[in-house]
């Protein structure tokens, strides 16, 4: 076939356009979701760890104060009692957030100031782990995440406000 014109395109090239757009459409389609298929990692530590913090703190966990006369518990309010007490805090771990003591994957410190109090009153959950992984958190094997929220504090029948600082420690893989 011969062009008559300068510059025109047969009417046949012109039909396969459409068609080399739509093919190249499907093949991306394809492989976007296959290797959406493959790659399943996701790291969702930083989402746990927040999770469980905002667990302890604003669920119903043994560190929140609950009245016992109306049987209602307070989300954001600690009772400062149990958390002096070591063996009411092991409650925390063992039954609440249903590991041992000893567990290997997850590590808490916090530092409870309360205000009119000079020195802060910290507390653990898994406190030798803590120790030997805080200095490993810049590794890619750990993760530490930082939260600070405003609290009350219920001691000796009285409401304090004043700041907790968690630090959660949690091993990744």
């Amino acid at each position: 076939m011969r062009l008559k014109k300068r510059g025109s395109v047969p009417a046949h090239l012109l039909i396969y356009i459409p068609k080399i757009i739509f093919i190249m459409f499907v093949i991306g389609s394809i492989i976007f979701f296959v290797n959406m298929f493959i790659n399943t990692e996701a790291d969702t530590s930083k989402i746990e760890s927040s999770t469980l913090i905002n667990r302890v703190l604003f669920g119903i966990s043994p560190i929140s104060y609950c009245d016992k006369i109306i049987n209602r518990c307070y989300p954001g309010i600690i009772d400062y009692n149990i958390i002096k007490d070591k063996s009411k805090l092991d409650k925390l771990t063992s039954e609440y957030l249903k590991v041992t003591p000893d567990y290997g994957q997850i590590a808490l410190k916090g530092d409870i100031e309360l205000e009119g109090s000079n020195s802060p009153f910290s507390f653990y959950l898994n406190k030798n782990n803590y120790d030997s992984w805080y200095y490993l958190t810049y590794s890619s094997k750990y993760v530490l995440v930082e939260k600070e929220y405003n609290i009350l504090a219920f001691d000796n029948y009285k409401f304090t406000p004043g700041k907790i600082k968690m630090n959660f420690i949690m091993r990744v893989g």
